[in-house]
């Protein structure tokens, strides 16, 4: 059904980030899923839609421990390599501490010249994720340089921009081309539902 799909949205055609990111119920299916249940949704033109998780019944009255699925999702993410390229050293750092509390490895390049060569360097472990700024030192822009990762690992990594320039125009140039794009300052529950979500996806979706 097309409103699980990724990134889909219904009368945003502009791509208004103000509206959301079109991943709320991509996610929620994944995550359902997880716990071994199933997401379903019924609707009727100008009454409303109804979403449902149907979950098996158990036999007997023997108690289940309590599913955290948070922790599913923290416990998901780690080990998941993620190469994290932002200039401002502060960000940089607040959100590596992030990440590695989520038990994520980070590579991590302030530039275009360190971002290659720690990619380089890790050639072996390439990432499984890239968090990009969308604008760096000089004339270097995030979409950019996610395009030379690419390229240099011969893999299409899948990859989220990050920006605090919210003008519409660019929120288009860049969604156009299939990034999702989060707004700084990143929400750290944004920023893990979308790294989960995308590092799970089948190849193709990205």
């Amino acid at each position: 059904m097309s409103v699980f799909e990724d990134f889909y949205q219904i009368d945003n055609k502009e791509r208004d980030r103000g509206k959301g990111l079109g991943l709320g119920l991509a996610i929620a299916k994944r995550l359902t899923g997880c716990l071994g249940h199933e997401l379903e949704c019924s609707s009727i033109l100008g009454k409303g839609s109804r979403f449902a998780v149907l979950v098996e019944a158990c036999e007997g009255k023997t108690s289940q421990p309590e599913v955290d699925v948070l922790d599913l999702v923290i416990k998901g993410l780690t080990g998941t390599r993620i190469l994290l390229i932002e200039d401002d050293i502060d960000v940089l750092k607040a959100t590596r501490q992030i990440l590695e509390s989520w038990g994520c490895i980070v590579y991590f390049g302030r530039n275009v010249n360190e971002v290659l060569r720690v990619t380089e360097e890790n050639r072996d472990t390439p990432p499984d994720m890239i968090v990009a700024d969308s604008w760096l030192p000089g004339d270097a822009n995030g979409v950019e340089v996610v395009g030379q990762v690419r390229d240099m690992l011969g893999v299409n990594v899948p990859a989220v921009i990050v920006t605090g320039d919210m003008d519409e125009e660019h929120i288009r140039e860049i969604t156009g081309i299939g990034f999702p794009v989060l707004p700084k300052p990143v929400q750290p529950a944004k920023l893990r539902a979308t790294i989960s979500h995308m590092t799970t996806a089948q190849p193709g979706q990205e």
